[in-house]
This record gives C-alpha cells, structure tokens and sequence, in this order.
C-alpha cells in the first residue's frame, strides 16, 4: 500500500464521478417529444482506476441512462455539465 508521510493514501482520496446526459422521448418527462436531463454520479469511489474511465465506461453510463428512463439508448445523449446546468431545472449545485 502506497503511504505519504507514513499514512496509507487510500483514505485520504475520495473520487466523484459524474456524467450528464439529455433523454429524449421518456415518460419521466412527458413521453414522446419530451427532453429531460438526467445525472448519474458515483461517490467515494475509493478502487477507481482512471485508465477504466473510458468510452466502455460512457456506453455502459448511456445503457445504464436509458434504462433507468425506460427508453432505448438511441434517445440518451451524453452533455457536457455546462449544458445540465444551462438547460435542467436541477437548481442543487
């Protein structure tokens, strides 16, 4: 286990992951020509490995998007926080 100054770096780094994603056509959003912005983060991810977050990575964050508003994954659009931020309602951050 890596240390700095004889204390083990684990606990010391806490990783979040975030991705932001515009779903068409979901009932959560008013069903066929709705657009709704959804989140999906991940907190203390302390065995994140940075090379894993990659384009395998972002299919399965869009299939797991898709699924969580009941739509296929070709309604799910990955954006930038920028754009969640400018176009969502979500007022949290």
């Amino acid at each position: 286990m890596t240390k700095v100054n004889g204390i083990p770096v684990d606990p010391l780094i806490n990783v979040e992951v975030h991705m932001y994603f515009e779903v068409h056509n979901s009932d959560l959003w008013g069903g066929k020509g709705s657009v709704g912005y959804m989140e999906v983060g991940y907190c203390e991810c302390k065995n994140i490995i940075i090379n894993e977050l990659n384009s395998d990575f972002i299919e399965r964050q869009i299939e797991f998007a898709a699924n969580s508003a009941c739509v296929d994954k070709k309604y799910v659009r990955p954006i930038t926080k920028q754009e969640y931020d400018e176009k969502s309602n979500d007022k949290n951050d």
